[in-house]
């Protein structure tokens, strides 16, 4: 996505903010004679939206449900994505040393299979190194 299209998207979602601020306050002052102004503001928010939503197809990415959460709980999301690579971190190392500990274990139980059922042992090497195992 190029960086003028970041930069339509961000002057939209500002000139959106401002609607909203100006809606916020015909709202709080209104008075009937104020009738015109707020369904002129009305429209205007609608048609930002219309030209955010015209930029879905340029801007196709996905944000996780989680940011947008942490977003409108007023925490920085860039704190919640930072949270979430360390756990995947964590989880990483986690499954790097069972897959060790895996790894270990076939090489122990195939070293006494060889020492204790040596002519099973070319039977199962057969087997595992054959293409069809999993047929």
């Amino acid at each position: 996505m190029s960086d003028s299209v970041m930069d339509d998207i961000e002057k939209q979602l500002l000139n959106t903010c401002e609607i909203l601020r100006q809606l916020e306050i015909i709202v709080q002052d209104y008075e009937t004679d104020n009738q015109g102004i707020l369904f002129e503001t009305i429209n205007q928010l609608v048609e930002c939206f219309i030209h955010l939503e015209s930029f879905e197809k340029e801007a196709p990415q996905i944000i996780p449900f989680g940011v947008l959460e942490k977003i409108d709980e007023f925490v920085n999301p860039d704190i919640y994505t930072k949270e979430c690579l360390e756990t995947c971190i964590e989880k990483t190392k986690d499954i790097k040393v069972k897959t060790t500990r895996l790894e270990l274990f076939r090489q122990t139980l195939e070293k006494e299979m060889k020492k204790n059922f040596s002519n099973i042992v070319e039977d199962y090497k057969k087997q595992v190194d054959s293409p069809d195992i999993f047929k």
